[in-house]
């Protein structure tokens, strides 16, 4: 496969609703994957804590629809990382009683549903600190302690690349992840193609926010991102946005200090 090219409907699935007009015309250039992040820590650590969505169900499950369908008429793979917004077990279940509800909805063709849990046992990360095996604070933060455990209601690991391309290897149409990497979501999908590390975690780090990395500003539009063995080229598929070298760059800077790392589980993408 000399590229591959996967769409991203929604920079965060279900906070605000997919447009479709975008939507439909990036699967109309009969992509490779469809893939979305659905978490974020714009909405504060509440709904974690709590177990619960910050964004409308009613929003999740329509775009959850307008993927599925769409995935399923080109059958290629669709792939949600961080599922209802904050990626702990139920709401990964959440998401697969829904994908199933809307299939049934939909008299769709059978297809594999694959999925994985990110929430980690407290008695676990119990048994790291008591064994020396410190929880390294990020940003120069202290060490995690037991009385900080002991306060915490709830876990989730972040993942990278490696159950989403598990997934893949096992032969899934539809993944529906726990909490995740932004990029990882996508990455996954080219490092499972075959495709250059770099450029896998670069075409993951421009889509994970959608429209974005595209001017002038519009949310929840589409972009698509092609990958070859040496670049990456990201389009914006809304008639009225256009990805340049000053969006693009400039999304490398979005909720980072430093705009030249990105840190994922298992390594770090240099963009200097």
């Amino acid at each position: 496969m000399a590229s591959l090219r996967i769409i991203c409907p929604n920079g965060h699935l279900g906070f605000a609703p997919i447009k479709t007009g975008s939507f439909h015309a990036a699967v109309a250039t009969k992509p490779d994957f469809i893939a979305a992040d659905s978490g974020s820590d714009d909405i504060g650590p509440g709904p974690l804590g709590a177990d619960v969505c910050a964004s409308p169900k009613a929003w999740q499950r329509h775009d959850l629809e307008e993927m599925l369908l769409a995935a399923r008429k080109l059958r290629v793979p669709m792939i949600i990382g961080s599922s209802g917004d904050t990626g702990t077990n139920s709401r990964v279940d959440m998401y697969l009683d829904m994908i199933r509800e809307i299939a049934a909805e939909h008299k769709l063709a059978p297809f594999r549903l694959g999925w994985f849990y990110s929430e980690v046992d407290k008695e676990m990360v119990r048994g790291k600190i008591r064994s020396g095996s410190a929880i390294k604070g990020l940003d120069a933060r202290a060490d995690l302690t037991e009385a900080e455990l002991d306060a915490t209601s709830r876990i989730v690991a972040m993942a990278g690349v490696h159950p989403f391309i598990k997934l893949l290897e096992e032969g899934c149409d539809v993944i529906i992840g726990g909490r995740s990497s932004d990029s990882a979501i996508f990455a996954a999908a080219a490092l499972h193609k075959g495709y250059p590390e770099a450029e896998s975690y670069y075409l993951g780090k421009v889509l994970e926010c959608a429209s974005f990395c595209a001017e002038p500003y519009g949310a929840k539009e589409t972009v698509m991102g092609e990958i070859t063995k040496d670049h990456v080229e990201v389009t914006a598929m809304a008639d009225f946005q256009r990805c340049t070298v000053a969006s693009v760059a400039g999304h490398a800077m979005y909720e980072r200090s430093n705009p030249f790392h990105e840190f994922v589980a298992g390594g770090m993408l240099d963009m200097t």
